[in-house]
């Protein structure tokens, strides 16, 4: 069996929470190497609701310190400039939140043979005895939710992340690349931010939701299922990832106990890239791709009054659709795969679905 249990509350009640959360998951934190993995897609501050709240990982660290874990912070995030991750500690409040444990890890990895190709992984997520992801509770365009899964996806190293975007670029085989790299290292424990929660056209250009709570859970597939299924109030099995892992019975939903106490979310608004897995489940993996990559549904657009020629999406783009090109960025549409990449890393929202 396996637990998910839903807890109401704000920020400034984090200590209590986490406090309560480790509690109700218990763990023999001395002297053991506690790897806390939170969202960092890009430079946001935390009003923002784009990347994990610091209170949330500064109680988490306070916690675990006081237990006598050794501890680590950190991600791989989009932004792939040189000063990219101490910008994004910075911005958003996180290097700080982290006590002094924040922690590069895009410079040591280790090569990972998996199904879909040998993955270059952070060597601290794989040498950790403890791994604790705390995503953002968020939808996403190409994925529809950002949650215990997708989060996963950082701890694959540099622009490899983008590539599989231009390697598997429909919903479908993204979705099952996302599982198997989930199944590489299954975190311990799963603390979904929900405090501040994005709803519409997520995981960074999406509409603020208030729904003061926190979930975990040890199983990530099952803490989906609850989030999706009881808080959210949406059909699990329409969310492709959590489809192909029922399908390779990767987990029992008949497992699932859950505590604690929530009010159901009736009208969480999803992204209108939902078209794309209708499609997909309709037509079938085959026809999708012969079909997909001529008629992509949705493409971006630039708004030049807040670009400022950051060049990260330029660096991120898998397909060179984005160009620098006479002192403005040119987008090829004809490149564009609609992975939404540069649309994620813009730390300035000034791409357009």
């Amino acid at each position: 069996m396996s637990k998910v249990k839903f807890y109401e509350g704000s920020y400034i009640e984090s200590d209590s929470l986490i406090s309560q959360i480790f509690s109700d998951f218990n763990f023999d934190f001395k002297n053991k190497r506690v790897f806390i993995k939170p969202n960092l897609l890009s430079a946001h501050p935390p009003e923002k609701g784009v990347t994990t709240h610091p209170s949330i990982i500064r109680a988490i660290c306070k916690y675990l310190l006081d237990k006598g874990a050794i501890i680590k912070v950190g991600d791989n995030p989009s932004l792939l400039s040189n000063d990219a991750f101490e910008r994004i500690g910075n911005i958003t409040k996180i290097k700080e939140a982290s006590l002094g444990f924040y922690t590069d890890i895009t410079k040591n990895y280790r090569k990972i043979k998996t199904r879909i190709g040998e993955l270059s992984i952070s060597s601290e997520i794989l040498d950790c005895d403890i791994l604790i992801s705390v995503p953002k509770l968020k939808t996403h365009i190409l994925t529809i939710f950002t949650l215990a899964i997708k989060n996963m996806y950082g701890i694959i190293v540099g622009n490899q992340k983008s590539q599989l975007h231009y390697q598997y670029p429909s919903p479908m085989e993204f979705s099952e690349a996302l599982i198997d790299i989930y199944e590489i290292r299954r975190p311990d424990l799963t603390i979904v931010d929900g405090i501040l929660a994005m709803e519409g056209q997520g995981p960074s250009n999406g509409n603020l939701r208030e729904l003061n709570i926190l979930i975990a859970g040890d199983n990530g597939y099952l803490l989906e299922w609850a989030i999706i299924g009881y808080l959210l109030d949406k059909n699990p099995l329409s969310i492709p990832y959590l489809n192909i892992a029922k399908r390779k019975n990767l987990f029992n939903e008949k497992d699932l106990i859950i505590e604690g106490n929530y009010k159901k979310v009736k009208d969480f608004k999803l992204p209108s890239q939902k078209i794309n897995y209708f499609l997909n489940n309709i037509l079938g993996k085959n026809l999708i791709k012969l079909i997909y990559h001529p008629f992509r549904y949705q493409k971006i657009k630039i708004d030049k009054n807040l670009c400022r020629l950051c060049l990260e999406c330029v660096k991120i783009c898998p397909n060179n659709a984005l160009k620098f090109e006479s002192k403005r960025i040119k987008y090829n549409k004809s490149l564009c795969i609609s992975c939404f990449c540069c649309y994620e890393a813009c730390p300035y929202s000034a791409i357009k679905i």
